[in-house]
């Protein structure tokens, strides 16, 4: 399994508190990390079924099951680390968390991802610290998005 993508801002820092959500899921066909404000889950492919430390990881590293919770990391200069990881068991039941919120949804809104990094990209970094974002119940309304002294207006993608 490889680990392409770099989750060090979604993955919790407790300082050994809770070591579960310090740490990278990967799942059969998943990556999942949550910091317990921020979840997220990634497609991927792989056999591994562990808690791996967010310390241990570089983006491009390769995965493999090693020996009971060892895991053997290839590094992408071909050096070889070994680590113990956590269970799967001790991850939170993200699941049923994603399943419940998408239960829950009353309005969906598609917006194109470079037009929405255009938007937050122009507003002053402050005005990201509380974003509204506000969603009409009628279809094909942009999506208006408030920070702190500004605003924008991102149309939906209709296809």
């Amino acid at each position: 399994m490889n680990y392409t993508k770099d989750l060090k801002n979604l993955v919790a820092k407790t300082k050994g508190l809770k070591p579960a959500i310090e740490g990278v899921l990967f799942c059969n066909d998943k990556i999942v990390a949550t910091d317990s404000f921020k979840l997220i889950e990634i497609e991927a492919e792989g056999d591994l079924i562990h808690i791996v430390p967010l310390s241990a990881l570089k983006k491009g590293d390769t995965l493999s099951k090693g020996e009971g919770l060892n895991v053997n990391i290839v590094r992408t200069d071909g050096s070889v680390l070994t680590v113990e990881a956590l269970p799967a068991d001790d991850f939170p039941q993200y699941e049923s968390i994603l399943a419940d919120a998408e239960a829950r949804t009353k309005t969906i809104i598609k917006v194109s991802r470079k037009h929405l990094i255009d938007l937050l990209t122009a507003m002053e970094p402050d005005a990201w610290d509380a974003l509204e974002l506000h969603v009409s119940s009628e279809p094909n309304m942009p999506l208006l998005v408030k920070g702190k002294g500004c605003k924008g207006l991102l149309m939906p993608l209709t296809k």
